[in-house]
Parts: C-alpha cells; sequence; structure tokens
C-alpha cells in the first residue's frame, strides 16, 4: 500500500475515504452501529474492483470547480491483486486500515487472503463477520472456519455488540450463520431481546431485519404489529407486518376495518380487503359499512359486489344500506340488484336519484323489467306540481323530439330557475333553438349562460342596439358578463362602439376589456367611431331580432 500524505481532520470525509488515508477503525466512524458497517463495506467494494480497468472516471464539484476524484484520493493505493498471485500489502502483517480495506475490496482473492490475515485481530471482527455472508464461497468459509473458533473465545459482551450488526446480515442471501453462531453462543433469549428493541431503530435495514425476525418468532403483540403495519415510515415494513397479521388471523374484525379504512397505503388498503373477502376475517355488516364509507373507489365496489350477491342468496336487507350510501357507484350497484331480490317496485324512486350513473342503472333496470322509464320520467316532468330536477336531467338525457314541446313549457318564468336552465339546455341538445334570445335577460345565471352558449356562435346576427341594452350599467351582473362575451365574438367596429364608453365601468371584467379593446390595432382605424351611440336597430337588425324571438 503506497504511503499517502498526512491529512489533517476534516468533517468533509465519508469512513471509506478516512480509511484509505490511514485513519484507524476507531476514527472512521462518527457513531458506529451496524448500517456504518454495512455501508463502510459496501463503499470501498465499489470503490475498488476486481477489474481496475473497468473503473470509471470520477469527478466532484468543490465550491465552483469540478475535480477528477483522482486528484483528491487515489484508490490505486488500497490492497490490490498482483500478477505474482499475492497480495500488495505495504508491510506484513497489514496495518489496521489497510485490512479494513482488504476485508471490505471489490476482489474476493483480496478478501479470502485479508481473512487469512485477520486472525486474533479483534479490531477488524465486524468486518469479519460481514465476510461470512459474502457472496464468494471461499471467501464466506473461510470467515465462517475462523471465526467458528475465535466467537468462542471471546466474553459475553463482545458478542452481543455483534448482535445487531448480526441481525442486519440475515437480510443477506448468506448472511443467517452468523446470527445463529451467536445465539447459539449467548442464548436464544438474547437474540430476541436485540429483535424487538431494534424494531424502533431509525434504520430502515436493521429495522426490516429486526421486524421481519420479530413477527416469525412471534415476539411482537397484535397491538404491536398493527401499530407497525399502520405506522411504520417504510412501506416494505409496513406490509410485512399486515401480511403476517392477516395470515395469523391477528386482528380482529374491528382492527381489519380500520387497516381497510385508515392505512396510508393504497395497495395494503387493497391487500386487507381482498384477503378479508377471501378469509372471510369480517362479517357482511362490516363490509357493508366499508362499501358505505371507504375512500377508495376500488375498494367500494369490492365491497359493493360482496353485499350484492349476498343479498340476491337470500338477504336482500343487506340493499338498504348501499342505497343510502353517499356514493353514487354503491348506490348504482344496490339499485342493479333491486330487481333480482324481489323488490323491483323500487325501482321507480330512484329514477329520481341526483347521480347520473344511479339513473342510468334505475333506468336499465326498468326496462328489463318491461316497463318504460321514459314515460315515467315524462310524468314526473308534466305534472301540475314542482318538476324534480333529477327527472328533468333524466329526461333530456334520453329525450326525442317530441318532447321539445315539453321542454319548452318547462322554460317558463313559473318554474324554477334550475328547471329552466335545464330544459333550455335540452332544447339545445335538440336542436330546437327558436326563441332563446329572450333568455340573454333572465334573472337566473345558468338560463343566461345556456342562452349566451348557443348565440356565442351567432354573435354578429345580435344587432349593436340590443347588445348596448344587455351592457348597460343597471344590468344584473350576470347579464352584462354574457353580453360581453357576445360583444367581444362581434364585428371589431362594433365591439369597439359597445366597449370603449365603458372603460371606467364599476366591473372590473368589463373595465378591463373595454380598456383592452382600443389597444388592438384593428382598432386604430375605426377610432372616429367611439363616440357615435348605438342608434335604433335598423331592418336588418330587427330581422334578426324577430329571428330568435327577442323584444327590445
Amino acid at each position: 500500500m503506497k504511503r499517502l500524505p498526512p491529512l489533517s481532520p476534516s468533517v468533509f470525509l465519508d469512513p471509506h475515504e478516512r480509511l484509505l488515508y490511514g485513519k484507524p477503525l476507531a476514527r472512521v466512524f462518527d457513531v458506529a452501529g451496524p448500517a456504518q458497517w454495512e455501508r463502510l463495506d459496501s463503499s470501498v467494494a465499489l470503490y475498488t474492483p476486481a477489474d481496475r480497468s473497468r473503473s470509471g472516471r470520477l469527478t466532484i464539484r468543490v465550491g465552483m470547480r469540478w475535480f477528477d476524484g483522482k486528484e483528491i484520493w487515489d484508490w490505486s493505493a488500497a490492497p490490490s491483486w498482483r500478477s505474482d498471485g499475492e497480495v500488495s500489502w505495504s508491510h506484513s502483517p497489514p496495518a489496521e486500515p489497510e485490512l479494513a480495506l482488504g476485508l471490505a475490496g471489490g476482489d474476493p482473492r483480496v478478501r479470502e487472503r485479508s481473512v487469512q490475515q485477520a486472525a486474533g485481530r479483534p479490531e477488524v471482527l465486524p468486518l469479519l463477520l460481514i465476510r461470512t455472508a459474502d457472496n464468494n464461497a471461499a471467501v464466506r468459509d473461510a470467515a465462517r472456519t475462523l471465526l467458528d473458533g475465535e466467537l468462542s473465545a471471546l466474553p459475553a459482551a463482545v458478542l452481543r455488540e455483534l448482535l445487531p450488526l448480526a441481525l442486519l446480515l440475515t437480510m443477506r442471501r448468506h448472511g443467517g450463520w452468523a446470527w445463529q453462531r451467536l445465539r447459539a453462543d449467548l442464548g436464544e433469549g438474547a437474540g430476541d431481546e436485540v429483535a424487538v428493541g431494534a424494531c424502533e431503530d431509525p434504520d430502515e435495514g436493521l429495522r426490516r431485519a429486526a421486524v421481519t425476525h420479530a413477527l416469525a418468532a412471534r415476539l411482537l403483540p397484535t397491538e404491536r404489529v398493527l401499530d407497525i403495519a399502520l405506522t411504520d415510515p417504510n412501506s416494505t415494513i409496513r406490509r410485512t407486518a399486515v401480511e403476517h397479521a392477516l395470515r395469523h388471523r391477528l386482528p380482529s374484525p374491528a382492527q381489519t376495518v380500520a387497516l381497510v379504512m385508515d392505512h396510508p397505503e393504497r395497495a395494503i388498503r387493497s391487500l386487507v380487503l381482498r384477503t378479508a373477502l377471501r378469509e372471510g376475517l369480517v362479517s357482511l355488516d362490516e363490509i357493508t359499512e366499508i362499501a358505505s364509507a371507504s375512500r377508495d373507489r376500488p375498494i367500494r365496489e369490492s365491497c359493493a359486489e360482496a353485499v350484492v350477491l349476498a343479498a340476491r342468496e337470500g338477504r336482500p336487507g343487506l340493499l338498504d344500506a348501499l342505497l343510502t350510501a353517499p356514493f353514487p357507484g354503491v348506490r348504482a350497484a344496490g339499485v342493479g340488484a333491486l330487481r333480482d331480490t324481489g323488490r323491483g317496485s323500487e325501482l321507480r324512486a330512484h329514477l329520481l336519484d341526483p347521480a347520473p350513473v344511479v339513473q342510468r342503472a334505475a333506468y336499465r333496470e326498468l326496462s328489463a323489467a318491461g316497463r318504460d322509464p321514459l314515460a315515467l320520467l315524462r310524468a314526473l316532468c308534466s305534472g301540475s306540481g314542482a318538476v324534480p330536477p333529477a327527472a328533468l336531467a333524466g329526461l333530456i338525457r334520453h329525450a326525442a323530439s317530441e318532447d321539445a314541446e315539453l321542454l319548452r313549457r318547462l322554460t317558463g318564468r313559473e318554474h324554477e330557475g334550475g328547471v329552466r336552465a335545464l330544459a333550455l339546455g335540452g332544447l339545445r341538445r335538440l336542436g330546437e333553438t327558436s326563441g332563446l334570445g329572450g333568455f340573454l335577460s333572465d334573472p337566473y345565471p345558468a338560463v343566461v349562460r345556456h342562452a349566451a352558449g348557443h348565440f356565442i356562435w351567432h354573435a354578429e346576427t345580435l344587432c349593436e342596439h340590443y347588445l348596448a341594452g344587455l351592457l348597460a350599467p343597471g344590468r344584473a351582473r350576470h347579464i352584462r358578463r354574457a353580453a360581453l362575451d357576445l360583444a367581444m365574438e362581434h364585428d371589431p367596429r362594433t365591439r369597439l362602439r359597445l366597449l370603449a364608453p365603458l372603460a371606467e365601468d364599476e366591473d372590473s371584467r368589463i373595465g378591463f376589456f373595454a380598456r383592452y379593446v382600443p389597444q388592438w390595432p384593428s382598432s386604430e382605424a375605426l377610432a372616429d367611431d367611439v363616440g357615435t351611440p348605438p342608434g335604433p336597430p335598423s331592418r336588418a337588425c330587427t330581422t334578426a331580432l324577430c329571428r330568435w324571438n327577442i323584444t327590445v
């Protein structure tokens, strides 16, 4: 190993870099724990590959400059395999930093020779323990053979310090040997105590290993398992706890419902529900509760399907909770099962549901039962009393041209504004647009929006005199803003004459457009017409007003 210049203490160096500069292991770590030892092993292996020709260049940024990594540290100084079949030790036996670099190196030949040099060197015992889980069989066997004799001679206090690292190694493919060996010397109780305590360790790797062992050995009470399943910050640990709890039927039905409703991860909520439905962990009443309150649509639909299946098998009363659920999809599932459970007489009431998906389900079931749902909707909308908006919306959804007369009657001022707006939208859908002009001055905003939505494509047919009346300051706000949209679609000359006098209007939107329109390039040539007030309607304007049934 090459001799490197002395280096002053620096907080900017990682442990593997400090080791490269000859620092002893006691000064390499700020806090020496299982995760730090494993991270050191991985970092050294990354920078010391077996094939040095494949190691790429590493550039780092210091301040505003980029440097080649070899200007900062030279990993060619680490122990490597020479062409004569030996390790490039700087002297024999190797010093502690050099031996640690060899034990954690990327070349398995160097690691195997380093294991042979580690006999009687307690300072590198954690790295030697990691080598018992090495991917290379020769290195692994050499480390186990060496430690098998040395661990028996170590005091119990030293072995207990190695237990957390051995527990972390159990997550590796060949990592179980160290854990079993230490537990054989200290007793199974010592290992279980360490595992239970590490279930709250801040390091995710150690915590995952501890939870896995504690669950496999049944060391945790049900409440603690559910707490881990709900609150652990690592999703893999949460899923492990949930799967264990369900596999061993640990949670009560109420706790299972809580997992489905409150778990922070959607995939785990779905997993709990699937397992609960398959294994019968929850009752039908609890499934109904989930269907009526869950925040996940797939979960609600799965629960609703289970309830509908049970209702068709002889428990029709279960549908009541579905029919009153706050979610339209759940109500639609209940409506779809009414006819099969002998409750087809209730379908008519669900034609008035405000949700279209529920209305469609009721419409479909009534048609399948041989009844005419469209006739029912027409009867509901043509009665003498107040027209249900939901019934009118359903009628519009399935309306034909013969329904235009009924819809036109529903646009009268004696009906509520919401009903008039729906009827006006239905007329537009049927293409019956004659007579819509009078609704541009309706007191209900939704009616005006429907009328303006039609005239926005025919804005030039509305004369300047009529639009000026709609834009007058005394009009309601929704009428003036609809007229503004129509004026903006008019020809440039008319648009300029209509809006320029409103530059100081109280309505911020109208005032903005009135100040903005004169700045358009096409407006400069029309500036002479700005002060000319709109005159009486011309013959062409009167013809257009009569066409759209507009009274000035």
